[in-house]
C-alpha cells in the first residue's frame, strides 16, 4: 500500500513538472515574435543613437553636453547663420554661433536639448521670463520617441517659472513654488528647446535669454541632502552595424529597464520573453540552435521591411489603423502588431503646439 501511495505521489510530482515545462517554440512563433519586438523596440534603439551619441560618449566630434546638462546648439539668426563657440558658463552650457553668411528668413530661431537623467531624482527647470508674445517652446520625448509634453508661452505665457521634472514612478513630496510638474514614463527624456528671434537686433537679446534658464536637482532647490545614487551605468557602445543583427535586442533590454511597462503591455511582453527579451536581462541568442537564429534574423528583418512599409505609408503623419479606447493618442496597431503612435518622428519631432507655425520650428532634426 506505502508502495503505491508512493508511485501515485511521483506520477503526480512528474505530471507536475510536465506541465511546468515550457513549450518549445518553432521557428514560426519565434519569427513571429521577433518582427513584433523589433518594431516595439526600434523607436527606443534609435533614440538611443541620439542620447549615446549626444550625453554619453564624449569623444564624438557630436557630444554636446553630459546629462542634466543644457546645450544651446544653435542660434539661426536672419543674416547669418551659426558654427562659433562660446566658452560654457558656470552652469556648463554650450552656445553655438555660424558666421557664414548665407540666406535667412525674416525671423531665426536658437535651438537648445539637454538629456534628463532622472534615476537619482527629479531635476528643476527654471524658465525665465521672456518679451510678451515671443515665441518659445521646451519638448519632452520619453525613451519611446513619444513627445509627451512641452513648456511653451501658448500654454504657460511669457512669465516664465520653476517646472519639475520626475518619472511617474516618483513618489516625493511636490515642492512648493512649482509652476507644473512634469512626469516620464522612462527615467531618461530629451528636451528641446526653441526660442524664436524676431530680427537682427533681437539676437543679442536673445543670447541673454538663454544663459537663464538653470536645471538643478530637486535636491539642490530645497537645500536637501541627496539621497541614495542610483548606481553607475555601463552603456553599450552604440554601434549601427549592431542595430541590424540580432544584438538589436541587448540594447533593447538594457533600455527597457529604464521604462515603466503599462500594464496593457503585459501580455505582450510576457510573449516577447518567450525568445529572451526582458527588460534589463542580458539577451543571449547563442543557446538558439542554428534554425532558431535564421527564425530570430528573419523576424527582424520583417519588421524592418514593415517599418519601411509604414514610412512610406505616411506613419509619421499619424496614421491610426484601428483606435484604442483613451489610448488613442499613444499607440497604432497593425493586425498581428503592436507599434506605439508617434514612434517614427524621431526624424521629424513634431511640436505638440500645434499651433505653432513659425518656419522651421516645428520639424527640426537635430543630428
Amino acid at each position: 500500500m506505502k508502495l503505491i501511495h508512493f508511485l501515485m505521489g511521483l506520477v503526480t510530482v512528474l505530471l507536475l513538472v510536465a506541465c511546468h515545462q515550457k513549450k518549445p517554440l518553432d521557428e514560426v512563433e519565434i519569427t513571429q515574435i521577433a518582427k513584433e519586438a523589433y518594431i516595439y523596440g526600434f523607436p527606443v534603439v534609435e533614440l538611443y543613437r541620439d542620447m549615446y551619441i549626444h550625453a554619453i560618449d564624449k569623444d564624438n566630434s557630436r557630444f554636446l553636453a553630459s546629462f542634466n546638462k543644457l546645450a544651446w546648439r544653435a542660434v539661426s539668426s536672419p543674416v547669418r547663420g551659426c558654427t562659433k563657440e562660446i566658452a560654457s558658463d558656470s552652469r556648463e552650457q554650450t552656445f553655438r554661433i555660424d558666421d557664414t553668411e548665407k540666406a535667412q528668413p525674416e525671423s531665426g530661431m536658437a535651438y537648445g536639448s539637454v538629456w534628463f537623467d532622472l534615476r537619482d531624482e527629479p531635476y528643476v527647470l527654471t524658465v525665465p521670463a521672456t518679451m510678451a508674445g515671443r515665441y518659445f517652446s521646451i519638448q519632452f520625448i520619453d525613451l519611446f520617441s513619444e513627445p509627451f509634453e512641452y513648456i511653451s508661452n501658448r500654454r504657460d505665457g511669457n512669465s516664465g517659472g520653476h517646472f519639475l521634472i520626475a518619472t511617474s514612478e516618483w513618489k516625493g513630496k511636490n515642492p512648493s513654488g512649482m509652476t507644473r510638474i512634469i512626469t516620464s514614463s522612462t527615467s531618461f527624456v530629451s528636451g528641446l528647446f526653441r526660442i524664436r528671434i524676431e530680427n537682427q537686433e533681437d539676437v543679442g537679446q536673445v543670447e541673454k535669454l538663454i544663459r537663464q534658464f538653470r536645471i538643478i536637482p530637486l535636491s539642490r532647490y530645497n537645500g536637501t541632502a541627496t539621497g541614495s545614487p542610483a548606481g553607475d551605468i555601463h552603456y553599450p557602445e552604440f554601434s549601427a552595424e549592431k542595430t541590424m543583427t540580432p544584438e538589436f535586442f541587448t540594447y533593447l533590454n538594457f533600455l527597457l529597464q529604464f521604462c515603466s511597462i503599462s500594464g496593457d503591455e503585459n501580455a505582450m511582453m510576457r510573449r516577447f520573453a518567450k525568445i529572451g527579451i526582458e527588460p534589463g536581462r542580458p539577451f543571449d541568442h547563442s543557446t538558439m540552435s542554428e534554425p532558431e537564429k535564421r527564425a530570430l534574423i528573419d523576424g527582424m528583418a520583417a519588421g524592418q521591411a514593415e517599418l519601411k512599409m509604414l514610412a512610406r505609408s505616411g506613419v509619421g503623419k499619424s496614421v491610426v489603423f484601428r483606435e484604442t479606447g483613451e489610448d488613442t493618442e499613444k499607440k497604432l496597431f497593425l493586425p498581428g502588431l503592436y507599434v506605439r503612435k508617434k514612434s517614427f518622428r524621431r526624424f521629424i519631432k513634431g511640436n505638440p503646439d500645434a499651433g505653432i507655425r513659425n518656419r522651421g520650428a516645428e520639424c527640426t532634426r537635430w543630428t
